[in-house]
């Protein structure tokens, strides 16, 4: 955990959310499971001298925001003390397929901004697959999120994906949270307070 979310992670998510030590290390071994983040860091170092070293660490650091972002939404929903193997067993899988077609799933403008992404990992030598993979790190705690409203709600995961972009969108989401962004607290409570709210926006809203 320490080598790839850095020593200062824990403390930055105390000041982020208020949880525990032993919460925030929990949920940060889930989040590692369900993104399955060996496999992918096992991948990128098998491009040493492939592609260039900045490149490689491009790709970490999408994914190291991705994981922090998971491991807040979880802190911030409450959701760090369910068990582990039965959180991992109930999210992988679902987030997988979403993963895979995630770009037919979002909105118009988000799409495009998706796509952006793809092709500039593709032109840092990425293969198409892998810097596919590298553009959904950005909505990864919202994907989280679909799960729950899909498993919660009962409605198919496509289904609860289609609606949970779409209504994102509509309602500006986006610019709602990116205002939230500038806003400056003054200590610990008012931030967890201001992750939890832009936590609970979905992710890359126009």
């Amino acid at each position: 955990m320490v080598d790839i979310l850095g020593v200062t992670f824990v403390h930055r998510t105390i000041r982020d959310t208020g949880a525990t030590p032993v919460e925030i290390i929990r949920a940060a071994l889930v989040a590692l499971e369900i993104l399955e983040v060996r496999g992918f860091l096992t991948e990128i170092f098998a491009l040493d001298h492939k592609i260039a070293t900045e490149a490689q660490y491009e790709a970490i650091r999408e994914l190291v925001t991705a994981v922090e972002g998971v491991v807040k939404w979880m802190l911030l929903n409450d959701l760090s003390g369910q068990d582990v193997a039965e959180f991992v067993a109930a999210f992988r899988r679902p987030l997988v397929g979403l993963r895979r077609g995630l770009e037919d799933l979002l909105p118009g403008s988000e799409r495009r901004r998706f796509g952006r992404v793809l092709a500039h990992f593709k032109k840092l030598g990425f293969s198409k697959r892998l810097s596919a993979e590298i553009a959904s790190f950005d909505y990864l705690p919202t994907c989280v999120g679909v799960v729950e409203v899909s498993r919660g709600a009962g409605v198919p995961l496509v289904e609860a994906a289609h609606h949970f972009f779409r209504l994102g969108e509509r309602l500006s989401l986006g610019w709602l949270r990116d205002g939230l962004g500038e806003i400056q607290t003054e200590n610990k409570w008012e931030t967890a307070s201001l992750e939890g709210l832009v936590m609970d926006l979905p992710q890359g809203s126009a």
